[in-house]
């Protein structure tokens, strides 16, 4: 009977133990998913408000950009509602890039802030493969660059901007004659 007691004492302390670190296992994973799960959604809100971004317009340039702003206009808005173009702006603000979108009333929104560390910087590439560090290349361009790209000194994260504006014609411009 002893022996029996024995035995069942150790099994029970070897499955508490192993709970136990399985708990230990299961708390660091948790934590570091966490962090890589928001660092993904941030990269998410950048390569979708980017790569939806509307040609140029009217024939005026709305896509307008330095080394440390981007002005532009979406159709992935990441406040106002998706699929209506809408007046966006990313900045470079020391280490972090920050997001703001013009509202029906013309004010710009709070900002939501990524933290993507010291030394950032916008390039641009035209159709040609060229990178830029400002965007029109002169004044009067109405193209709009094939691909942008934040960098730092640890990483970047490009994105392509789908459809050209020599490829889109608007229901509206065709019906008011805008198309030449």
């Amino acid at each position: 009977m002893m022996v029996v007691l024995v035995i069942v004492a150790v099994v029970t302390g070897l499955l508490v133990e192993g709970l136990g670190n399985a708990m230990v296992l299961y708390e660091r994973v948790n934590s570091r998913q966490i962090d890589r799960y928001s660092e993904a959604m941030e990269i998410a809100w950048w390569r979708e408000s980017i790569e939806a971004a509307a040609p140029n317009r009217w024939r005026r340039s709305v896509f307008r950009a330095t080394d440390r702003t981007l002005q532009f206009e979406t159709y992935q808005p990441l406040i106002g509602p998706v699929g209506v173009p809408t007046f966006a702006v990313w900045t470079i603000e020391g280490r972090r890039l920050r997001y703001r979108e013009r509202l029906g009333s013309g004010d710009l929104s709070e900002s939501i802030g990524v933290d993507i560390g010291p030394g950032a910087a916008f390039r641009f590439m035209d159709r040609e493969g060229i990178w830029r560090d400002r965007w029109p290349r002169y004044e009067g361009d109405l193209e709009i660059p094939s691909r942008v790209l934040v960098q730092t000194a640890d990483w970047s994260v490009e994105s392509y901007i789908y459809g050209h504006p020599d490829a889109v014609i608007y229901v509206d411009e065709i019906e008011y004659g805008d198309v030449e």
